[in-house]
């Protein structure tokens, strides 16, 4: 199965089955659009294959990524947060470091390319953090050939000057959360006394860029965005203006109904796609800005091709508070739990049997998938199909 794509000033087709890209013709190009096949290959010179690339690797040992949920505090209340949906169960506030070290214990052995802390606020948690990585460079630095990447996502409020420091010191890849202008950013994420916060996440992203890192951004859009005219191009430029370096731009998954795009009757794929352009064209610039979205199918022909729609559960685990494992923190639902790591068992049965689960469905399982010119490429978020289906 073959798609054509035409753009400025030539024309390719991708082959999903031999996750080929073949340069052709304009006069190519017609007779694909015509004919929806591709031509002889005497006719195309092949850019790219799938031979060419180390292969996706999902059965291969050690986890992608480990995420500590360090607490479930956290110091803003945003219009769209997904924590009290995706967690389904009482859990304490915080992680103690007795239960980071056993997960570390547990699950290090295998290998842990990126370690990640999330919330809540993981900030609020910081001496914890702090004496984390300080057991993984201590303790347990025999069982790493190579140390973890470190990565946090925070709001951004409470990053200082010494903190940022202290970021730089230990190559920490922070991911800030920033929605876009001062006005659009300050109606859906304030304090709790309903303050704004824009200006703070400002003041904290200057002393990541004053401390030498890269900024990274998470950004949720949402209906807001567009009652303040601005869309996706709009808003990555405006990212792109403050210092972003690397955006990541996803709808609204919330609670609040009012934040939900897509229920609005309003396509984002359009605007998408021009936001695409944009940053494709940024390359070419001294600004060069990335795009997740982007990255994701960039990746995916580098390995090969994507055998499962997300790797949770697979090459990535979360670890809650309280030591209960799930495959995501998008997704802690009972059904999915594969147990917990203070339990002597850990990894049992309950793990083998959720991640046994995971493992076979791939894409090739779903029909329709495989009349998708896109199945080796694309990728999906099992925690906004939960959010939908609470399933």
């Amino acid at each position: 199965m073959v798609k054509l794509f035409r753009r400025k000033d030539f024309n390719f087709v991708f082959d999903a089955d031999t996750m080929s890209l073949y340069e052709v013709s304009d006069n190519v190009a017609r007779q694909i659009e015509e004919l929806e096949a591709i031509a002889s290959e005497e006719r195309v010179t092949c850019v790219v294959q799938a031979s060419d690339v180390a292969p996706a690797s999902a059965q291969s040992k050690g986890l992608d990524r480990l995420v500590l949920l360090t607490t479930h505090a956290c110091n803003l209340q945003c219009s769209y947060c997904f924590a009290d949906y995706v967690k389904t169960h009482a859990t304490p506030a915080h992680m103690s470091l007795d239960v980071a070290k056993a997960a570390l214990r547990k699950l290090a052995p295998t290998g842990i390319s990126r370690l990640q802390f999330f919330g809540g606020e993981p900030l609020i948690s910081f001496e914890v953090i702090r004496s984390i990585i300080g057991f993984v460079e201590g303790d347990l630095r025999p069982l790493f050939p190579t140390l973890p990447v470190y990565t946090l996502t925070t709001n951004g409020t409470l990053i200082t000057e010494a903190l940022a420091a202290y970021f730089a010191e230990k190559q920490i890849q922070i991911t800030v959360s920033v929605d876009g202008t001062k006005e659009v950013h300050d109606a859906q994420r304030t304090t709790k006394r309903g303050a704004g916060s824009y200006d703070s996440v400002i003041c904290g992203i200057e002393h990541l860029k004053k401390a030498g890192l890269t900024v990274r951004v998470e950004s949720v859009y949402t209906a807001n965005h567009l009652s303040h005219n601005q869309g996706i191009v709009d808003t990555v430029d405006f990212l792109r203006s403050v210092g972003a370096e690397q955006v990541h731009l996803t709808p609204a998954i919330g609670k609040s109904g009012n934040d939900l795009v897509h229920i609005n009757g309003i396509s984002l794929g359009p605007d998408y796609e021009k936001a695409t352009d944009s940053v494709m064209d940024s390359f070419l610039s001294d600004k060069p800005i990335k795009m997740q979205y982007i990255f994701y199918i960039i990746e995916a022909l580098a390995q090969g091709g994507k055998e499962y729609l997300c790797d949770a559960g697979i090459k990535g685990l979360t670890v809650d508070t309280n030591g209960d494992v799930f495959p995501c923190y998008a997704v802690m639902h009972s059904s999915v739990s594969m147990g917990n790591v203070l339990d002597e068992t850990f990894p049992g049965t309950t793990f083998a049997e959720v991640k046994g689960l995971l493992l076979a469905s791939k894409k090739s399982t779903f029909a329709k998938c495989g009349r998708c010119w896109a199945r080796t490429l694309c990728s999906s978020c099992y925690g906004d199909s939960f959010a939908a289906e609470k399933s």
